[in-house]
């Protein structure tokens, strides 16, 4: 029976990196078998919810598609919130309930493809909420996990290190009474992992390496892990240029000389709701602090075009809130990412095509990925303006707003120093009109 390598791919953009891995002339040859495991949405996460989660398969589905033998689906039966109370039994025995039904489907989903757990030597995966149900059944197999978020990267920084993590409980309680608590508090949970959730259990010690494009810079700052590699940036740019040409990506013409501004607001939450009246209000502040901020920026750099992209998931009112940026559209050519593609891909995809000179966005990883694979491009940040936007008007905010810089700038600043993005504060005052 010949050895198979499971790929479970729950997002376009890992699927990217592994497409791109597979392309590696030194990989061992094995039968692909993949399987989407996106996590099924509840329907008042976004308008058109359900349609936007059949997209979003697709997109995942046309990026590994070329390099899988079969493919199937097991997206995971619920929307993980990370709700388990470790401290209630009730609570801990519930989990312990949904995720045996999520073992069932599995071995069902395999079952149905002809794979013997057995014959899984490799599962790649970006470390999911899943990943352990196919660890625990596949027992001979060792992992390979992809980098995906900056929760990912900074977790590679801090491998093998004892991080000191209670100090926001704890206050300023020594550090040699706070981490014996965190060493008491994660063997309190790994007994629990261990006696009632088994299955889910230690298998991160079954990972054999950890694929990143910040592989030299995670490298640089954490020496020790030895498991983090290079994700090739020349097979990332070969296999994203073919993709887009065999998707046929843009359906007219491409605008040049643009700047492209990602709009990453917290729109619609199964916990936190937006009315349409809340969003056109912050795309009114966005636009605000853009002529404030940023557009004497622009025209000083020869920008004629700003081109909008939203995430799939939280474009809600979206173009609405694009179309009444009557003060920005005096100025420059507003252009909509969707009326140029009828995908929805992340913004990794369309940069090889649109090649913006700066690139704007909340601080996140597309800053990070598009500086080490373009460094021609000029990446600012927003997140301090939507930081004090969120803290004024009590919306949610993303906790990692809040450790972001403190790792990437401070703490390993010296290794991520030519890839980190800027926030312009009116550096240039007056705004020019044509």
């Amino acid at each position: 029976m010949q050895k198979v390598r499971l790929i479970l791919a729950d997002d376009p953009l890992p699927a990217l990196f592994m497409s791109s891995y597979l392309l590696d002339s030194c990989l061992r040859k094995l039968k692909n078998v993949t399987l989407y495991v996106g996590l099924d949405l509840p329907f008042n996460f976004s308008t058109s919810c359900e349609e936007k989660k059949r997209l979003h398969l697709e997109a995942t589905k046309s990026v590994l598609a070329p390099y899988s033998d079969k493919w199937g689906d097991c997206m995971a039966p619920r929307y993980f919130t990370g709700d388990c109370n470790y401290f209630s039994l009730f609570s801990i025995l519930k989990e312990r309930k949904l995720r045996g039904l999520e073992l069932i489907k599995i071995r069902q989903v395999l079952e149905s493809l002809k794979v013997d757990p057995r014959d899984v030597e490799e599962i790649w995966c970006r470390k999911g909420s899943l990943d352990g149900h196919f660890f625990y059944l596949c027992k001979n197999a060792t992992g390979v996990s992809f980098e995906h978020g900056l929760p990912d990267i900074k977790n590679s920084l801090f491998e093998g290190v004892l991080r000191d993590q209670t100090r926001g409980r704890l206050g300023r309680v020594p550090k040699y009474i706070r981490q014996p608590v965190r060493r008491l508090k994660r063997f309190y949970f790994k007994s629990v992992d261990k006696i009632f959730l088994y299955f889910t259990a230690n298998f991160e010690t079954r990972f054999k390496k950890s694929l990143s494009l910040l592989g030299q810079e995670i490298k640089a700052g954490n020496p020790s892990n030895t498991k983090i590699e290079l994700l090739s940036p020349s097979l990332l740019l070969d296999r994203t240029e073919e993709i887009g040409r065999n998707n046929h990506l843009f359906e007219c013409s491409i605008p040049e000389r643009s700047g492209l501004i990602l709009t990453m607001f917290p729109y619609p939450k199964p916990w936190y709701e937006f009315s349409r009246n809340d969003v056109l209000k912050v795309f009114n502040a966005f636009e605000d602090y853009l002529l404030s901020e940023l557009v004497p920026y622009f025209q000083s750099k020869g920008i004629s075009t700003l081109v909008f992209k939203s995430k799939l998931f939280f474009d809600d009112y979206s173009d609405e809130g694009i179309a009444r940026l009557d003060r920005l559209s005096k100025l420059f050519k507003i252009v909509y990412l969707s009326d140029l593609s009828k995908h929805n891909y992340p913004t990794e995809f369309y940069l090889p095509f649109l090649r913006p000179k700066i690139l704007v966005a909340a601080y996140s990883t597309v800053l990070f990925f598009a500086k080490k694979m373009y460094p021609d491009i000029e990446t600012l940040t927003y997140d301090q303006w939507f930081i004090s936007l969120a803290t004024r008007e009590r919306y949610l905010q993303f906790r990692e707003f809040s450790w972001y810089r403190k790792v990437f700038n401070d703490q390993f600043g010296h290794c991520f120093r030519d890839l980190l993005p800027t926030e312009k504060s009116g550096q240039i005052s007056q705004v020019q009109e044509n």
